[in-house]
């Protein structure tokens, strides 16, 4: 559903990105963050990513979730994180008087499960908080460009005058 004063997605009868309420009021939230816009601008999917309503997703490509969101090193730790405890799930079912290929399955099985219920929950948050990061450096490094252009700028103006006097 769309808000009618600024086009943003309404969630639970109010709008996400104005604070329009279904009877017409605004919600004045103290603690806003300053930089949504920007945030929303560098990731689409931000609101979808901030309810994760798209759990589905990492539960179905597990680690690999993180490298289509381009943080590789993350998906590579966590493909770690589910090899251990694909190893630890294995080493405890080893230490067990059952040793059939049902339980070993089973095993592997609950092990693998786990893993991705614990990547499609945390996978979003995790993303979000980078991506706030980045953009965070994005803004300071655009900050510290146009300072550097500044103090050319105004170099140049001054060895200009100077040539100027001298001439």
């Amino acid at each position: 559903m769309k808000c009618k004063n600024c086009g943003g997605i309404i969630y639970n009868g109010c709008c996400l990105k104005c604070g329009l309420m279904e009877n017409g009021n605004f919600i004045q939230n103290p603690k806003k963050e300053p930089k949504i816009e920007e945030i929303e601008k560098y990731n689409e999917d931000y609101d979808i990513m901030l309810h994760n309503e798209n759990w589905y997703v990492p539960f179905i490509i597990g680690h690999l979730y993180f490298s289509y969101r381009n943080y590789f090193l993350l998906g590579i730790l966590f493909e770690i994180i589910e090899i251990f405890f694909q190893i630890a799930a294995f080493y405890i079912q080893a230490k067990t008087i059952f040793q059939d290929l049902l339980s070993v399955l089973l095993t592997f099985i609950l092990s693998f499960l786990f893993v991705r219920i614990i990547i499609s929950i945390i996978a979003n948050p995790i993303i979000l908080f980078f991506d706030k990061k980045k953009v965070k450096m994005k803004y300071k490094h655009k900050i510290f460009k146009s300072m550097i252009k500044l103090i050319v700028h105004i170099l140049i103006d001054i060895n200009l005058l100077q040539l100027l006097r001298i001439i």
